[in-house]
């Protein structure tokens, strides 16, 4: 069986996407072969419905079940729009269960870092690893992702004003950069960070200067590393068991944030997000926007690590 306007569904995706969602369609053609269908046209809702029930069968998060059909459905509608077929074929979306592996489990049990492990893990990284130190140093006081701390230009970042333009294009968002800020007792450490990475390099372009094909250290890489270091200080017994990663040390600065008094939508300004019930374009023009003010919130709710 031949999938009718695959290519051209795909085209409209990212080469990872397109990857992705091959994989998936091709499964739903092996599904559709193995109840006796010959042909696409003779698909019908039940065997939508048959197929995510197939799915739901699986070890899988609810969240990759919910991508599959999404794909799936995005399939068929443009196969309705673009006249490859003569009837609708989108269902509403099925309640899957989600599974939850024993690794998984076990991470979810653990707390999130406290403010004394997180001051620990910096001051040890300061004596030990400079470039550990820089790293967890920017995603502990801004609650960047590591996607948008790695991929920092080092021409984006302003020691005189404190300032950090993240390097990282994304799609999802309604512009490409977002604003972080540097703490003052990070400013110096940095300024010779960056002066090493000048001596080190010819022309470093990214503060964590990576060889790969984007030119910086890939998000793997930085949390892999995050990981194994903040383990070895665990077992030694220096810092105790916790949830130690990037996304960990996003969560734990929102949750000192909102004992300090810091509400949600000034929360969300500060993670360069748009607040909930905010016009977008109102935000970014004339909050966003803003560094100043956001300076000063940021420094007022931001707990001090170093």
């Amino acid at each position: 069986m031949i999938l009718p306007g695959r290519n051209e569904f795909l085209a409209n995706y990212t080469e990872k996407n397109r990857k992705y969602y091959i994989k998936i369609l091709t499964r739903f053609r092996i599904y559709l072969q193995s109840v006796g269908l010959k042909s696409f046209s003779s698909v019908k809702r039940i065997h939508l419905r048959n197929f995510f029930i197939e799915l739901n069968k699986e070890q899988w998060r609810k969240s990759t079940k919910e991508k599959k059909f999404q794909c799936i459905n995005l399939y068929v509608k443009f196969l309705f729009e673009y006249d490859y077929l003569d009837h609708q074929l989108s269902i509403k979306k099925p309640k899957f269960t989600d599974y939850i592996s024993k690794q998984i489990l076990s991470q979810l049990s653990l707390k999130l870092p406290s403010p004394q492990d997180i001051k620990f893990l910096l001051e040890h990284a300061k004596k030990v690893h400079e470039k550990m130190f820089i790293l967890m140093g920017l995603l502990v006081h801004n609650g960047m992702r590591i996607s948008e701390c790695v991929s920092i230009l080092i021409e984006n970042v302003d020691l005189n004003n404190r300032t950090i333009i993240s390097g990282l294009l994304k799609n999802a968002a309604k512009e490409g950069f977002c604003y972080y800020f540097i703490p003052k007792k990070l400013v110096n450490p940095l300024q010779n960070y960056i002066l090493e990475l000048k001596r080190i390099y010819r022309n470093p372009v990214f503060l964590f200067p990576g060889k790969t094909r984007t030119g910086y250290i890939t998000t793997q890489n930085a949390s892999r590393n995050i990981k194994k270091y903040s383990e070895i200080l665990i077992k030694l017994g220096k810092i105790q068991r916790s949830k130690v990663n990037s996304h960990a040390f996003r969560h734990a600065l929102n949750h000192e944030r909102l004992k300090m008094g810091c509400n949600d939508s000034l929360m969300a300004i500060l993670l360069n997000q748009v607040p909930r019930g905010t016009n977008a374009i109102y935000y970014l023009e004339m909050v966003k926007n803003d560094l100043n003010t956001r300076k000063i919130y940021w420094d007022q709710f931001t707990p001090d690590y170093l």
